[in-house]
């Protein structure tokens, strides 16, 4: 698959016409996944173990919320609209398209890997407590 997507403009997608056929459903479906990434992102800017110090407080803080916020609820409407407007194209009805999201959302939670308990090192000592003077330049 990467070696068709990386080179098959080359060989399999010279006419005009297939590029603008792959052009529409590949934009329908990063639109897709516009939400889910917007939302990785919030998750992410606000948490201290993945930043540490570099992690935005205050003001800033809450106008990157706000503003991340207005970006996943603009992006999930028109997420919703292009999989409500396309399944009801193709198959009659959107809840068929409403009913897929459904199930892999479900899918998404129940199956999602349970993180495993850091394994205990046994080292308990602080560095200033080491009596061997290991200490570094």
């Amino acid at each position: 698959p990467g070696i068709t997507g990386a080179l098959g403009f080359l060989f399999l997608w010279g006419d005009s016409e297939s590029r603008l056929a792959l052009a529409i459903p590949t934009s329908v479906f990063g639109l897709c996944l516009l939400p889910l990434a917007y939302i990785t992102f919030i998750l992410l800017m606000n948490n201290r173990t993945v930043l540490g110090d570099n992690m935005l407080q205050g003001g800033k803080r809450t106008a990157m919320n706000v503003a991340m916020g207005v970006a996943f609820v603009a992006a999930s409407i028109g997420a919703g609209f292009a999989i409500w407007s396309k399944t009801k194209f193709y198959f009659g009805s959107g809840w068929y398209g409403v009913g897929a999201v459904a199930v892999l959302v479900v899918a998404a939670i129940v199956i999602r890997p349970v993180p495993e308990a850091e394994p205990e090192t046994g080292k308990t000592a602080a560095p200033e407590d080491d009596p061997g003077g290991t200490e570094e330049a």
